[in-house]
């Protein structure tokens, strides 16, 4: 498992940065991705929130994802 992180900033608009998180989770959360190796690799959102920015103009939001890359063949001997 692995950790994707998605920071974003925007200028004096806390606003747009929410809009923007609300899309990347819409666009990330519970995404599954079949690797070019016959594999599985699945997306789920872990938490997010507005962090400090010593620069006032600035608004940061962080979301972290959780990445689990899982080979179909470890799955299929989990269900047999």
């Amino acid at each position: 498992e692995a950790t994707l992180n998605v920071d974003i900033f925007t200028i004096k608009d806390t606003v747009l940065a929410e809009e923007i998180r609300n899309q990347c989770l819409i666009a990330l959360d519970r995404k599954q991705i079949n690797a070019e190796n016959d594999s599985m690799i699945r997306i789920h959102y872990r938490s997010d929130g507005q962090l400090f920015e010593p620069e006032q103009d600035v608004s940061h939001w962080n979301i972290e994802f959780g990445v689990i890359y899982w080979r179909k063949e470890f799955i299929r001997n989990l269900t047999e």
